[in-house]
């Protein structure tokens, strides 16, 4: 976003990557880098050569609550999340979180999705093993959406669906932004993900399954960069009826969740 209008409205924006970096990885992750653990939320912020005193402040970090690696497990759709309140409502506990934001997505589209992105962080392993036994009975966002609300101090949860984002993102950020108009705001920092091609996870479910290469995230990068979905169209796993009964059970969930909030 761009800080520094934001900043002349009394909001600091904590960047996602430098909140990633200082936060998340050593305070919610502290085997990855414990240097964080005691320090709260203003610690942290005062220690920002950027931080001009505003009072309001806007974070952005999917990981608080999990990693790729840890949406969908054998136990099931984000059930490691517990884990995290303590740590996070420790960790804010010298501010007053205004409010959370949380993003669904159809599962036919999120699984996908989340499944390259862990692609991108950690060595390669296919759809199928990623997916493994996974039934439509263990993904369920009303359940993670009421995990959340259980557990996060906060004074409002805000959830919505991410196709409604991308087609009116005012109605969303305008909120989120402390009601400063989503269309002054230039310099968005974007993070879309382009996705991936077919032909891009069928090479690297070859390389790995079939000659036995280990294919880390550079080579899935590369192959990714080397079969772009402009040419050999968008990595589409889950179709015909698992792909209808999944967009069936994600607007029930989506129903279910507007009317417990």
């Amino acid at each position: 976003m761009n800080k520094k209008y934001l900043s002349e409205k009394g909001i600091y924006y904590f960047p996602r990557e430098k909140f990633r970096d200082l936060v998340s990885r050593p305070h919610f992750y502290p085997k990855m880098l414990p240097s964080t653990i005691d320090k709260t939320f203003i610690d942290v912020l005062k220690e920002q050569n950027d931080y001009q005193g505003e009072t309001k402040v806007i974070v952005s970090e999917e990981n608080l609550i999990a990693l790729v690696q840890e949406v969908l497990t054998s136990k099931g759709f984000y059930k490691n999340i517990e884990s995290r309140f303590k740590r996070i409502n420790k960790f804010f506990s010298d501010v007053n979180v205004e409010a959370v934001y949380f993003t669904t997505r159809s599962y036919d589209e999120f699984l996908p999705s989340i499944y390259v992105q862990m692609n991108r962080a950690l060595n390669f392993k296919s759809f199928d093993s990623f997916m493994g036994r996974t039934s439509l009975d263990k993904l369920d966002w009303y359940d993670v959406v009421e995990r959340i609300k259980n557990g996060i101090n906060c004074e409002r949860l805000i959830v919505e669906d991410f196709k409604s984002i991308l087609k009116k993102p005012e109605n969303y950020y305008d909120d989120m932004i402390f009601g400063v108009p989503y269309s002054s705001l230039k310099g968005l920092d974007k993070y879309l993900n382009d996705g991936i091609s077919n032909e891009a996870v069928m090479m690297s479910t070859f390389l790995s399954d079939e000659i036995g290469v280990t294919v880390t995230p550079k080579v899935f990068n590369k192959l990714s960069s080397l079969f772009p979905t402009l040419n050999y169209g968008k990595f589409t796993p889950i179709k015909g009826q698992l792909k209808q009964q999944m967009r069936e059970k994600y607007q029930a969930d989506v129903e279910r969740i507007k009317s417990s909030l």
